[in-house]
């Protein structure tokens, strides 16, 4: 399933081929009766149907998979595709030019990406929403969103979200005229975009940063810009953004009164707006070719122009733009002298800006039907419009004054956190460099002391073998010596008797090679602990089993001892994943210690009775074995001392002290734990402790 999602989730690489891994996940996720997985293909198949330009497909999907997640239990996945599935929603909404909707959506995003770990969802929901109330005009609480994602990503590290954010606020300063943190913003987003040589995020910055030139009337500026971001969008393949740009540069050039090469841009444009069905910026492009004919004072082809532009903004309701190409029918008509035609353009106009609030296009137009009047010697009227026009340029004036003033606190406060952000960063950096002086100093004292538990382990394998070798050479010396006196023995007895000698030797040499053997496999077992394969494992079968090894063994080896076993296990115990083989070794390892200890005591005592008892047991996150006796248990002194290599309280010959080290390191390698205590009236009990996993 998962590579199925991962499949689907490369929908734009993979073009038409995506579809068969959509129906394919799709069926899959419906057979596991997994709705979590199917609500997550449905959101990637709506992507690519927007991708596609097939909305109304992608908003079916949508609703199909937040129907699915209503009913699902409250969760991060859930939570989380929630907020993608809003996303998408808002997406899909803004292509379809329905604002209002996409804020909604984004808005839900928000919420539920709040709920979220997902501070990457919640900060780019929250610059698509100020992105869009932007648009309609709502610039105060989109500088807030876009602001709070600004934060959000500098916070995290996020360099992509901070570049995006920054460009998206500065959209915010253009609209609201304060061209100098607007490009403050823009030239802040770039240079990730240009690190990164994201070619999409390039050529959108250089188009904002073109159009606050143009506005400055900076048009060289704007042109240089504007030709960088066309050549990007051009190597991308972006065509409606090459539209876009195509337009953008026909109006600089208009400015710069380069008017043929203006209107090969702008034909250009038309020509492809045409072929991929875009009509937004088919609207403005016949307006700003308008323009040109209008400045050749081609008043015929402006007035064409002028009317194609009116046209489709009136059906795309476009209101800003229809109210633009309104204007540019009037004035073209007064230019030629038709002020009674260009009356009801005016008025039109007029009612478009009002209905919409476009204050600055409003008083365009009532400057433009004050110059009809005063031209049709309606001199009241026409003082009277233009005291309206003026009262209107002085309240966009003091507007603007106002936004700047806004403006200027939201980027103090911006700036302010900024600062905050890499105070804590610096900080961060000074604890940073301290923990990293303190984990070196640890890393050094672990050194030494492994150095000094080496040098600790070391002197004791040497003393261990050396007293095995010592016999072995000693008894090697001696049976020399012995061979030499039976080849120069004559009488039958002394050489039987040499002989005897020699068998006796040989026997001891065999015996104490033998314990160094063991010694070398006990030391190499220690050194494996932690190392075998893990697999779901029945504890309580692992324990009945071993304790069977164990009591069969020590009875063949110890003339049938006898010792009555008791056991109680809770078969609720779940399988957890552990190294059978090793919590195996760690378990007889225990048994055999405490089968000896009872042995040892029963030797001593005819009428005691010996007892061994197992009991199992779990929790939410562990499980425990207790292996108790009735023997003579520890001394308080060596409880410490129990599980240090090399440490034994047996007799010699007969225990190198490596068992319990070695149960404790495998028991620590499965990141467990064992732990020793004396019973209240006899014996001791090993507590063994494995996490549930």
């Amino acid at each position: 399933m998962d590579a199925l999602l991962e499949l689907c989730s490369r929908h734009n690489a993979l073009g038409d081929k995506a579809i068969a891994y959509f129906d394919e996940a799709t069926a899959l996720s419906k057979q596991l009766d997994n709705q979590l997985a199917l609500a997550r293909v449905l959101i990637l198949r709506a992507q690519f149907s927007d991708v596609q330009g097939q909305q109304s497909t992608a908003i079916e999907l949508l609703n199909q998979a937040m129907k699915l997640l209503a009913k699902a239990e409250e969760s991060e996945e859930a939570n989380m595709l929630i907020g993608d599935a809003h996303f998408t929603l808002g997406l899909t909404n803004k292509k379809l030019n329905a604002n209002h909707h996409a804020i909604n959506a984004f808005a839900s995003a928000v919420s539920s990406f709040k709920k979220t770990l997902n501070k990457d969802g919640l900060a780019k929901s929250l610059i698509r929403l100020g992105a869009t109330k932007n648009e309609i005009g709502n610039t105060q609480d989109a500088l807030e969103d876009i602001s709070q994602a600004l934060i959000i990503a500098e916070t995290n590290n996020n360099e992509f979200r901070v570049s995006h954010a920054h460009n998206s606020l500065g959209n915010v300063y253009f609209n609201q005229g304060n061209f100098t943190l607007a490009l403050k913003h823009f030239f802040k987003a770039l240079p990730f975009t240009e690190k990164t040589n994201n070619a999409l995020a390039n050529s959108t910055l250089y188009r904002n940063i073109g159009n606050v030139y143009a506005f400055q009337a900076d048009y060289d500026r704007a042109e240089e810009y504007h030709q960088k971001s066309l050549k990007q969008y051009r190597e991308i393949e972006n065509s409606f953004e090459i539209i876009h740009q195509l337009a953008n540069l026909g109006s600089v050039l208009l400015q710069k009164r380069k008017y043929r090469e203006a209107k090969k841009h702008l034909y250009e444009a038309i020509e492809l707006a045409a072929k991929v069905n875009a009509p937004n910026t088919l609207g403005y492009t016949y307006f700003y070719l308008g323009n040109v004919y209008f400045e050749e004072h081609n008043i015929q082809s402006a007035l064409e122009n002028y009317h194609k532009a009116k046209a489709i903004n009136a059906e795309t309701e476009d209101k800003r733009n229809l109210a633009l190409a309104l204007n540019g029918i009037a004035n073209a008509l007064i230019f030629s002298g038709d002020v009674d035609g260009a009356e009801p353009y005016l008025l039109e106009a007029i009612e478009v800006t009002r209905e919409s609030q476009l204050a600055n296009e409003e008083k365009d137009s009532l400057k433009l039907l004050s110059e009809v009047r005063k031209q049709q010697r309606r001199f009241a009227e026409a003082l009277s419009l233009f005291e309206k026009h003026a009262a209107q340029k002085e309240a966009l004036l003091n507007a603007g004054k106002i936004r700047e003033a806004e403006a200027l606190q939201t980027q103090m406060a911006i700036e302010n956190k900024e600062k905050e952000i890499e105070i804590e960063r610096l900080r961060n950096v000074e604890l940073k460099q301290a923990y990293e002086q303190l984990k070196s100093a640890q890393n050094r004292l672990i050194q030494q002391e492994k150095l000094a538990s080496l040098g600790q382990l070391t002197a004791g394998v040497a003393h261990e073998i050396q007293n095995p070798l010592n016999f072995v050479n000693n008894y090697s010396d001696i049976s020399v010596e012995l061979l030499d006196e039976l080849s120069e023995a004559t009488d039958e007895n002394e050489r039987r008797e040499l002989i005897d000698m020699l068998r006796s030797n040989l026997s001891s040499i065999h015996k104490n090679g033998s314990r160094a053997s063991g010694i070398v496999k006990s030391m190499l077992e220690h050194s494996n602990a932690g190392k075998s394969e893990r697999v779901a494992t029945d504890i309580n079968h692992l324990i009945k089993e071993h304790l069977q090894y164990a009591q069969s063994g020590f009875r063949a080896n110890n003339n049938g001892f006898e010792c009555p076993i008791e056991t109680d296990f809770d078969n609720n115990i779940p399988d957890s994943i552990i190294a059978p083989s090793e919590i195996g070794k760690a378990l007889m390892n225990i048994f055999n210690n405490a089968l000896y200890e009872l042995q040892k005591v029963k030797i001593s005592d005819s009428h005691y009775a010996p007892q061994l008892s197992v009991i199992t047991s779990f929790n939410a996150s562990e499980i425990e074995i207790r292996i108790s006796d009735n023997g003579g248990g520890i001394a308080d002194e060596h409880k410490n001392q129990i599980f240090e290599p090399f440490f034994t309280t047996k007799p010699t010959g007969e225990g190198v002290g490596l068992g319990l080290s070695i149960a404790n390191d495998i028991l620590q390698s499965h990141d467990g734990s064992i732990t020793v205590e004396n019973n209240k009236d006899k014996g001791v009990s090993f507590i063994l402790k494995l996490p549930i996993k």
